[in-house]
């Protein structure tokens, strides 16, 4: 299985198109009969293509990311379980750069903050195959 690595701002890749011109982030709070968090951007590399990113916190001990990478026309995805004080640190930080910029006169987009949380999960959290490859052949 390839293996994701840790992404670096000048790793990226951009276009002069709309929406490929810089790193874009999505963010959705949701609060309904549950809570459901997502944080989602989308990396294009030489190295490791396109990475399409989701942290999402869903009210438990443990949050996951989710990416979806396409390289060489093929689709590879990965689950990644962390514990939550990550999730909760980092949306703290993207959600107060985020209210900061609101009088700067450019957009923010959260770069550095997406680049950060993905590093840190890759660090800090585990796969889920990896989880299911160390267990106990009877167990999983």
């Amino acid at each position: 299985m390839n293996e994701l690595k840790e992404i670096r701002a000048e790793d990226l890749l951009f276009t002069n198109e709309i929406e490929d011109d810089r790193t874009n982030t999505y963010l959705s709070l949701d609060d309904y009969d549950w809570m459901s968090y997502k944080l989602r951007t989308r990396f294009k590399t030489k190295e490791q293509g396109i990475l399409d990113v989701e942290f999402e916190y869903f009210g438990l001990v443990s949050s996951q990311m989710t990416v979806k990478q396409t390289l060489d026309d093929e689709i590879i995805e990965y689950t990644y379980e962390y514990n939550t004080d990550i999730f909760q640190k980092h949306i703290t930080i993207f959600l107060q750069n985020h209210i900061k910029a609101w009088d700067s006169t450019y957009a923010f987009n959260g770069e550095d903050e997406v680049i950060n949380f993905f590093n840190e999960v890759l660090h800090e959290g585990f796969s889920r195959e990896d989880f299911y490859r160390e267990m106990p052949k009877e167990r999983a």
